[in-house]
């Protein structure tokens, strides 16, 4: 019963009152009644409520949107646009983390500026920590060379003060506990078309467990979003059959987990924290690098991100052979939902040809 209907059965015992043969026991039966059936109607749809979801980055949003389809729509945490690495969350999104039934994030070591909100979520909230997951895929940051991992951005302490074995606090019940490896592991798992299956399997087992009533929902989504992935990878495969002899480098080691799967080859990265520019000494360092790099093995080009200041790469791309393109991990720009992953994925695809595709020194800087 909605409060509509309950109004409607107020409206008719206020009618019968104002009937001078309406007894005063059969009005309290009534309103008892009333009460009852409104208890009863809040609570079937509490019980049936849609659970309230929230997903901290655009590409593991439009996942759990595939599970979701038809059900509801998850609540995303960091704003289109932005880096997950490091950035303060809205106070109207904290509230909606808090309320929230179930929060899938990569975990604390990857977005530390989430650990807070999450945090503070309420404690029977099922929290998805995707880089402990032990069914996925998980690479470990790639070290040596232009990997350099005493500077790279996933520090072994984040910006909260917390190290990255633990996060939480005993009130709320929500102690994070990264796995041995979590905080040397690349976050990146999205780009990764057998882990995107993996994680619209998890959401999909953890939403049959918060919504029965939908579960059958849930497990068609599942099976549908497992053929259309199995069709791009066969797609993106024979697109990038015959560039793994090319080599080229990247703003930030974002993409090792689609290079794996589609045998690419990164000679390395320009900037080992994405939110900074490189020194002028460090630039210094670069060029010499990417030359005797390029003298090793060709390099085809360099590729920037949308959310990033490209300065860096335009320095060493200038007076080289080299041509400057962009890569995006994480959808900027796409409209987010569903259909966000998919789009990502074939614009990776058509970046990767159109590089590795091209030896133009002219071509676009």
């Amino acid at each position: 019963m909605d409060l509509t209907d309950f109004l409607v059965v107020i409206k008719s015992i206020c009618f019968q009152v104002n009937n001078p043969r309406f007894s005063k026991y059969r009005f309290f039966k009534q309103c008892v009644f009333a009460v009852a059936i409104l208890l009863f109607g809040c609570q079937q749809g509490t019980l049936m409520a849609t659970p309230k979801v929230a997903v901290s980055t655009l590409p593991l949003h439009s996942l759990v949107s595939i599970v979701m389809d038809g059900v509801g729509e998850p609540d995303l945490m960091m704003p289109s646009g932005q880096s997950p690495h490091h950035q303060s969350l809205l106070p109207s999104t904290v509230r909606k983390v808090t309320k929230s039934d179930l929060i899938v994030w990569v975990g604390p070591t990857h977005e530390a500026s989430l650990t807070r909100a999450i945090r503070g979520a309420k404690q029977e909230a099922v929290v998805i920590t995707l880089i402990n997951e032990p069914q996925l895929i998980r690479l470990p940051v790639r070290t040596g060379d232009l990997w350099d991992m005493d500077h790279n951005h996933h520090s072994e302490d984040d910006s909260d003060g917390h190290s990255d074995k633990e996060f939480g606090d005993e009130e709320s019940g929500h102690q994070f506990q990264a796995d041995q490896d979590s905080g040397r592991m690349d976050g990146h798992v999205w780009l990764s078309t057998d882990n995107a299956k993996t994680i619209i399997r998890i959401v999909a087992e953890r939403l049959r467990g918060l919504d029965r009533e939908n579960a059958g929902v849930y497990a068609k989504n599942m099976a549908s979003a497992y053929v259309r992935i199995d069709n791009l990878q066969l797609e993106l495969k024979d697109q990038l059959a015959t560039f793994d002899d090319h080599s080229y480098l990247v703003f930030h080691d974002a993409y090792q987990y689609f290079e794996a799967e589609f045998g690419l080859y990164s000679a390395g990265v320009v900037s080992m924290s994405p939110e900074r520019s490189p020194s002028a000494r460090s630039l210094m360092g670069l060029r010499e690098l990417v030359e005797q790099i390029n003298s090793e093995r060709q390099l085809v080009c360099i590729f920037r991100e949308p959310q990033f200041k490209s300065s860096a790469i335009d320095i060493l791309a200038e007076g080289n052979t080299i041509s400057a393109f962009e890569l995006d991990p994480v959808g900027i720009g796409i409209d987010p939902g569903k259909e966000l992953w998919f789009t990502l994925m074939k614009n990776l695809g058509n970046s990767f040809e159109l590089c590795m595709g091209t030896q133009n020194p002219e071509a676009e800087k």
